[in-house]
């Protein structure tokens, strides 16, 4: 009787079994699909970029030996013609650039933007900061400034802020390395008049 009793619930369960193993593939499937598609969006965009900087670098006859995308920009860095070229995709699509004489660099630095949340109650409200962005600030001698956004929390996931902060602070090491070496010679050849 028992065997009986026990072949019976077997039977009852297997259906539910059955469809909680088609549910949970289906929800596989289903995001594996919303991924590749995410994947090859993000893809096709950075390949529409690329070739954007590639085209402008041209017209500008620029040799790159550094370059680094970000999330909707470029930019890359001619060391011989001390040229800096960003390439922006703004929200309507349309691709903007920016050419920037390294011997008008002034100061370049990494500025972090913070941001106050309310993570309190009503009643009792408590204010917690929060980095808003992460850019480099490029600053020239006739006053102009240029910021590229390395992290924004409302495009990047705030795991990637930590190695997309490094980016920016290896970038600002670079340029500050060659506006130096720029108002050094300005400053030697001052001496010597």
């Amino acid at each position: 009787m028992q065997v009986k009793n026990c072949q019976q619930l077997i039977i009852l369960t297997m259906p539910t079994i059955f469809t909680a193993l088609i549910l949970v593939a289906v929800i596989i499937i289903v995001s594996w699909v919303f991924v590749a598609i995410y994947k090859r969006e993000r893809r096709k965009k950075i390949v529409e970029l690329l070739d954007q900087f590639r085209r402008i670098g041209i017209a500008k006859n620029l040799s790159f030996s550094s370059q680094e995308v970000l999330e909707n920009s470029v930019i890359g860095l001619d060391g011989i013609l001390r040229k800096l070229l960003i390439v922006r995709k703004s929200e309507d699509g349309r691709f903007n650039f920016a050419l920037i004489d390294l011997n008008k660099v002034k100061n370049c630095s990494v500025q972090k933007f913070y941001r106050s949340i309310n993570l309190g109650t009503s009643k009792k409200e408590e204010y917690e900061k929060q980095i808003d962005k992460i850019v480099l600030r490029i600053e020239l001698f006739n006053g102009e400034q240029s910021d590229l956004v390395f992290f924004d929390p409302l495009q990047d996931t705030i795991s990637r802020m930590h190695e997309l902060e490094e980016k920016a602070a290896k970038w600002e090491g670079i340029l500050s390395k060659l506006a130096q070496l720029k108002n050094k010679g300005k400053e030697a050849i001052f001496r010597e008049k």
